[in-house]
């Protein structure tokens, strides 16, 4: 059957911010595109982090705390506390960002986002320039070609070209 490749599923015009971009830029910008994260790219749009809704909310979080490094505090529990203070996007971003490149199989997608714990993946280039985003979503697009697509790669792909056999000997 035909192997699906990113390509074939990400979305191609991206919402990017760059490192200046404000917090208030930020949330504008991922509110009015309606989408839950962008990549933070160069002037050369190399994907260098990935800012999300989770990244700004923990200005939300720490509302009127005091920025003060705690001593027995978690990792994770002051990176938080640190985003919640910061004023741009490359202190609110999450880096270095998790790539795919779009010939990579949709499989193997899935199993980045899964190991990565994240709900998207910006796609690059060979030179690490962004082309797209790929999100969990969009993985599962694949599922939703009509009945007539199925059929066909089955027929193709499976009756003729792995079993050898003639479709018309068995109803699909």
């Amino acid at each position: 059957m035909r192997q699906w490749l990113v390509q074939d599923v990400m979305t191609r015009d991206v919402l990017v911010v760059t490192p200046g971009t404000s917090y208030r830029e930020i949330v504008d910008s991922l509110v009015r595109g309606r989408v839950s994260a962008a990549p933070v790219v160069d002037e050369e749009r190399r994907v260098i982090g990935v800012v999300s809704e989770a990244d700004v909310l923990h200005k939300v979080e720490f509302i009127g705390e005091k920025h003060q490094r705690r001593t027995f505090e978690r990792p994770s529990r002051r990176s938080a506390r640190e985003k919640a203070h910061a004023a741009v996007a490359a202190d609110l971003m999450s880096a270095p960002a998790i790539t795919v490149r779009p010939d990579m199989p949709v499989v193997a997608a899935a199993r980045r986002i899964e190991t990565a714990h994240v709900k998207r993946l910006p796609v690059v280039d060979a030179d690490g320039r962004l082309v797209g985003i790929v999100s969990r979503r969009d993985l599962l697009c694949m599922h939703l070609r009509p009945d007539s697509e199925i059929r066909e790669d089955i027929v193709e792909d499976v009756l003729r070209r792995a079993l050898w056999i003639d479709p018309v000997c068995v109803e699909v």
